[in-house]
């Protein structure tokens, strides 16, 4: 199968932020450093709301691009498997509007680089049947310890 490149499935544009160290970043910008940073540590309760990032993509376009990009495959491939290829920043935006999760808030999910989602469609909705799987790499993630605290 020929593969296909489709910018709607690009990274998310983090613009200044993009390409920078966190310690760069805060030197840089510390007010939106810790804006970001205070939104990145908030409950999932907590209504707070992502920060706009300077030259950065809203979460307004990236939802856009979700929806022309889900609109574009459904009807391109209708009834057939296919792979995606993403990155993981816009892979969680994803999974966040196929869950019923506003993107501007902070999105609980993690994924692990070459891992497995499987999206299916019925009826024109998403169900999400496998989420992050790393079984393939023939390397266990040690999901009894904590990598992040």
């Amino acid at each position: 199968m020929e593969i296909q490149t489709d910018p709607d499935l690009a990274e998310v544009d983090f613009g200044d932020f993009s390409n920078i160290r966190f310690d760069e970043l805060e030197e840089k910008h510390p007010e939106l450093f810790n804006r970001f940073n205070s939104f990145m540590l908030s409950h999932p309760d907590q209504e707070s709301a992502r920060p706009e990032l300077p030259n950065g993509e809203s979460m307004a376009d990236i939802e856009s691009r979700i929806k022309r990009l889900t609109n574009r495959l459904l009807s391109d491939h209708h009834g057939q498997c296919i792979a995606v290829v993403t990155h993981g920043a816009f892979l969680k935006c994803l999974a966040a509007y196929y869950s019923g999760i506003s993107l501007s808030r902070r999105l609980p999910y993690w994924f692990e680089n070459a891992s497995l989602t499987i999206i299916d469609f019925y009826r024109g909705l998403p169900v999400i049947r496998c989420l992050n799987d790393t079984g393939h790499l023939g390397e266990a993630i040690r999901y009894f310890s904590p990598r992040l605290l």
